[in-house]
């Protein structure tokens, strides 16, 4: 049988971003509830989207290997007290600090073959009881094999 070991790969992630010094004061945390508050940032909330086996990149060895994508979704969550703009452009450093920490380690310390950054999307800001929110994704692609 192949197996994947998926959440080790996702505690993989959550490891390399924990573990970068520019992540320091960052919580990490690995398919979590979608909430924030004020108080909890800043945050990063990973989970893995989907698989695919693309049929191109199969080798010879198909019927005792698989090659997978693995896409994820880094949830980037920061707040501020003074305004929308301040917890947009704190998201903004967040995201930032996010994709050079997965540049830094493009295996997650040999958990993938290789990673490739793919994008993410901007959610519109908010004003909550406890301030000002805003969130952005950050997307990678991760290659890993699976072998019987």
């Amino acid at each position: 049988m192949a197996v994947v070991d998926y959440w080790a790969i996702e505690e993989a992630c959550a490891a390399v971003l924990r573990a970068d010094d520019d992540m320091f004061g960052v919580t990490v945390q690995v398919e979590e509830e979608f909430l924030l508050s004020a108080e909890m940032a800043p945050i990063v909330l990973v989970y893995l989207d989907d698989r695919t086996a693309v049929e191109a990149d199969q080798r010879l060895s198909a019927g005792t290997r698989t090659d997978f994508d693995l896409n994820f979704s880094l949830w980037c969550g920061e707040a501020d007290f003074g305004g929308l703009p301040l917890a947009i452009q704190k998201r903004s450093a967040l995201i930032a600090k996010v994709e050079v920490a997965l540049m830094r380690q493009r295996t997650l310390n040999g958990a993938v073959a290789k990673l490739r950054l793919t994008g993410g999307q901007m959610a519109p800001g908010s004003r909550e009881d406890t301030g000002f929110i805003a969130w952005g994704e950050v997307r990678f692609t991760a290659s890993v094999f699976a072998r019987t």
